[in-house]
């Protein structure tokens, strides 16, 4: 789990809970992990001819985000009279990180320092370090990734050394370095300064600047000794007025400038099995994206767009999961499938034409909407309109919301509907003649989400599952979390007054309320864990297997975030929630976050302690959907198509 990130489309940092430098990615966010998998990137403190260095043992820490992209840490030695206070900052412009130490204790003489252990490109093989001592300034390079170091306007000295020697270390009375001004292969470094003039309270600076090659890193230093930490603050604080709270600094931070969302950047989650979170699902980017458009951060929702124009398949769908650069992503679904049917979850392609929805409802940016009509609406809806059963009435089977399973599910039929939907709607602002064929087909697929998954009594099923003896299709009724999406992707629909079948679409969308408020009933007597005080979080689905701890007995799996977000939007949605009851529920998120605001994917259904990756961004945007919902302003299942 990581307390504090910080980033800025081209530079990403995770620091772990003592504030060691645990991820930095450049130049694209979530691609390459350029420090080494092991926690020695930390702070050394030099108190006298004692060296100390900040690690979980000896040390506590306690931190919160500061204005704009900055993070403040209060560090405090058990052992020794002595506190560290760290500001952490980013430029919201330049790869440039800067970080200022103040040392407090009462000792004659100390210093500040902090090892960097890289693996540049994310592996060990072929990097270089070198100390110049005519520019007092540190390198790290392998290729096009440069990392430049330099101590802020006083003297500084740094030092590289072989992993195979021993390391990077600092020895006392007089802040001696191990190493030598240049060395290559599996490498680590120390930068930092020594204090005697005002021992009470010593400071250090640090500047760290990246790029492709020495050149760039070095005009990046010089911006930030111009700059310095004060300048620094003020332009993060100025760019980030009124977006300055911590679910929103945590979304953006895993957005990368070419446009992917990835879900997690912490790589504490890869263990044994060698694989993160630093993906793009379309699903849960898609619906990130859909809120920062929300926010009012379009530019965000633009490059996604972008993005998805950029990734989508000759065929019109997305596969499970990207890089950030663009390229398919490893995953678990076979290809060997009947049928004709592909390994793919098709809602990843039916939300990301939501999020292209939103951005039309938002900004009515026509010219940018024509610019990804043919390479992406067009093409997705297309695929969304043939990839059918039943003569249209039903999707074709494909992966679940969870990637767990195969089907007809209800929650993929709605957000095919939703899809085919918006791209009728951009296609006729654009006025194109598809938009009638998009909108019929969106019309059958309401059919069939009426007669097929579900029932006005019960409300809707998971989906429909194959029986491995006949082969026919029976409904699931497992109570499963996706189902309260249903209302929420369907309450923007509103049929043009030209279109024919506006009248059926109509009904059927009163049918569909009606049984999703029987489906919000029966789901919260199935899928809610009590958390007390009257407040209720959301498990996946019932029996939910992923991360159970011991002693969960009958509950029906941990607390998703996200789960419980759709359950309080979609109860607001279909008025079941009123606005008091949604703020009192609303607390979940606040049993969920790590004491500097971050979110984890999931909390522990008994103990009721945030669990997996952290952050989530996932839980980030539905989090700012709830307080979005609860402000009245713009909220999911609150919009309407204009």
């Amino acid at each position: 789990m990581r307390p504090a990130v910080l980033g800025n489309g081209r530079l990403y940092l995770g620091f772990d809970t003592v504030c060691s430098l645990r991820e930095m990615f450049y130049p694209v966010i979530g691609l390459e992990n350029h420090v080494a998998e092991n926690d020695r990137s930390r702070l050394i403190v030099l108190l006298e001819d004692e060296v100390l260095e900040v690690d979980g043992y000896s040390w506590e820490a306690a931190g919160a985000y500061g204005r704009g992209m900055s993070f403040e840490w209060d560090i405090r030695c058990r052992t020794r009279p002595v506190s560290v206070f760290v500001t952490d900052v980013v430029d919201p412009y330049r790869p440039v990180w800067i970080r200022h130490l103040r040392v407090e204790g009462s000792v004659r003489s100390a210093g500040a320092y902090m090892r960097l252990a890289l693996a540049l490109k994310e592996n060990t093989i072929g990097e270089a370090g070198f100390w110049d001592p005519k520019r007092k300034r540190l390198y790290h390079y392998k290729g096009p990734v440069w990392v430049a170091a330099c101590v802020l306007g006083q003297e500084g000295m740094a030092r590289v050394a072989k992993v195979s020697d021993g390391g990077a270390y600092l020895y006392g009375p007089n802040g001696e370095m191990s190493g030598h001004g240049v060395d290559h292969g599996l490498i680590e470094s120390v930068i930092g300064s020594r204090f005697v003039t005002n021992p009470e309270e010593s400071r250090v600076t640090l500047a760290f600047a990246l790029g492709e090659n020495r050149d760039e890193a070095d005009a990046g230093l010089d911006k930030a000794q111009e700059a310095g930490l004060r300048g620094t603050l003020e332009r993060t604080k100025t760019y980030w007025a009124g977006r300055d709270d911590v679910s929103t600094k945590v979304l953006v931070t895993h957005c990368d400038a070419g446009g992917a969302i990835l879900a997690s950047c912490d790589t504490g989650i890869m263990g044994d099995f060698r694989d993160h979170y630093r993906y793009v699902w379309h699903r849960d980017a898609a619906m990130c994206a859909s809120t920062l458009i929300r926010q009012g951060l379009v530019s965000y929702g633009r490059r996604f767009l972008e993005y998805c124009a950029n990734t989508l398949s000759e065929g019109g769908y997305f596969f499970q999961r990207y890089r950030a650069d663009g390229y398919r992503g490893s995953g678990w679904h076979p290809a060997d499938l009947p049928d004709d049917c592909l390994p793919i979850q098709e809602d990843e392609t039916a939300l990301s034409l939501v999020t292209a929805g939103e951005y039309l409802r938002k900004t009515g940016d026509l010219d940018f909407l024509h610019s990804i009509f043919d390479p992406f609406v067009s093409k997705a809806a297309s695929f969304l309109l043939g990839y059918v059963w039943k003569d249209g009435a039903l999707v074709k089977p494909s992966y679940d919301l969870w990637e767990e399973r195969r089907g007809v599910f209800s929650y993929t039929q709605a957000s095919c509907i939703a899809g085919l939907y918006w791209a009728s709607m951009i296609a006729k602002a654009l006025g194109r003649s598809e938009w009638k064929a998009y909108l019929e087909g969106s019309i059958r697929l309401l059919r069939g989400l009426v007669a097929s998954l579900g029932s006005l009594e019960s409300g809707f099923s998971r989906g429909l599952r194959e029986e491995r003896d006949s082969g026919s299709l029976v409904p699931d009724w497992t109570p499963d979390s996706s189902l309260y999406l249903i209302p929420l992707l369907l309450a923007p629909v509103e049929f043009p007054e030209d279109f024919g079948g506006r009248e059926e679409g109509e009904a059927l969308l009163d049918e569909i309320r009606a049984m999703s408020v029987q489906t919000w009933n029966r789901l919260n007597e199935t899928v809610t864990v009590d958390m007390g005080d009257g407040v209720f979080g959301a498990a996946r689905y019932v029996g939910d297997w992923y991360a159970r701890p011991e002693g969960a007995g009958d509950l029906p799996g941990n607390v998703w975030l996200v789960c419980s977000a759709w359950r309080l939007l979609s109860g607001k949605c279909l008025g079941l929630l009123t606005r008091e009851e949604l703020a009192k529920e609303s607390t979940v998120f606040e049993k969920a976050r790590l004491p500097s605001g971050v979110m984890s994917e999931q909390l522990d259904c008994v103990r009721l302690r945030p669990v997996s990756v952290a952050p989530l961004v996932w839980s980030h945007a539905m989090y700012l959907d709830v307080r979005l919902a609860g402000l009245g302003i713009g909220a999911l299942g609150t919009i309407s198509h204009q």
